[in-house]
């Protein structure tokens, strides 16, 4: 039986904010560092300006980190 060939890990994986919850909150919960904030705002392709107008609900990409899962699941 032939080895089967690696199968890329995501990089990243998707929540949904809460209400009340900026990308700080989600930083400090999913990489453990809020100063993070910044990851998810260029994964997801917006600027700060666009970030502070997200609404409870929006998906969100979530970076995983290099241990290969989210810190929080």
């Amino acid at each position: 039986v032939p080895p089967k060939p690696d199968v890329p890990q995501p990089t990243w994986k998707t929540v949904k904010l809460r209400r009340g919850q900026t990308l700080i909150h989600l930083a400090k919960e999913h990489l453990g560092n809020g100063n993070r904030f910044r990851d998810i705002l260029q994964l997801n392709g917006w600027t700060e300006a666009q970030a502070r107008r997200l609404s409870e609900g929006q998906e969100v990409k979530v970076p995983i980190d290099k241990a290969g899962k989210a810190r929080r699941e």
